[in-house]
């Protein structure tokens, strides 16, 4: 029987049209994983001197970030590989994450309108919380200025470079409270912290709990408070890192105030 020394023209171009397309083609995917974490007790959150407090607080708090492809991102069978591999990411179909025609502009836009209005809620909720547990502190504001609050947005200066949404609304009010009524509330801890914030000091549920945990253990964070409905969704705690899951402001600054965190508090 005699071979052919070369595969046939036809069957040798299909297969190569086919690993291009494979390699290089688009594939409606979008992939999720760990992003930086940020410490937001230096010059990320800024409060105007006049009204009192301390600019230097002990210990680092953490916003824990995610990395999303955007909706227009070029994902080829080679991209969702790596992001395989890398095992912290992970990869959704493109639906999952956006809507059909949604823009990385429409993305980008309401992200920042998120996290805006996530500063907004942070205030409030430290303002009611001060006006609760520190009025002395709000008495002297009162006589100062004649203000209802301590804290007032045009007063108060929120910065996160290529970060958008509304999760870390709790770590922006714990930081309001550790620049303006309790400089030594982390005590030199290194804390992430993750959740929505409501105006009156609800902590609510996030996306991406699992990247948000290694993103934080890989800081140098040793605590991890989070949403108590995200519990669910946590399938690995990384070595060296408690999740302390809380409902309200309350919790999680009863938590840092207090000596030791229950055993019972934990994910």
């Amino acid at each position: 029987m005699i071979y052919p020394r070369y595969i046939q023209r036809y069957p040798a171009t299909l297969f190569i049209l086919v690993l291009v397309a494979l390699l290089f083609g688009s594939f409606p995917f979008a992939a999720l994983g760990p992003g930086p974490a940020n410490n937001i007790l230096g010059d990320a959150v800024k409060i105007d001197p006049l009204i009192g407090g301390s600019s230097k607080v002990d210990g680092k708090l953490l916003t824990t970030t995610v990395l999303v492809t955007t909706p227009g991102a070029h994902m080829t069978a080679l991209s969702v590989l790596s992001y395989w591999i890398d095992g912290k990411s992970v990869i959704y179909p493109r639906e999952f994450l956006y809507s059909a025609k949604e823009t990385t502009a429409q993305t980008k836009a309401q992200g920042k309108a998120e996290m805006a209005h996530s500063q907004i809620d942070a205030i409030r909720a430290a303002n009611e919380f001060i006006a609760k547990n520190f009025p002395s502190a709000l008495a002297k504001s009162q006589l100062n200025n004649g203000a209802n609050t301590l804290l007032d947005a045009r007063d108060v200066t929120i910065t996160l470079k290529e970060t958008g949404g509304p999760s870390a609304g709790l770590a922006f009010t714990l930081a309001l409270l550790a620049k303006t009524v309790d400089p030594h509330l982390f005590s030199g801890k290194n804390v992430a912290v993750t959740g929505t914030i409501s105006s009156n000091g609800e902590v609510g549920r996030i996306g991406g709990i699992d990247q948000k945990l290694s993103g934080a253990r890989r800081a140098g964070a040793i605590l991890f408070f989070l949403p108590l409905s995200n519990c669910r969704d946590i399938t690995r705690v990384p070595a060296g890192l408690r999740a302390v899951p809380v409902d309200t402001l309350a919790q999680a600054f009863g938590y840092l105030k207090a000596p030791q965190i229950p055993a019972s508090a934990h994910c």
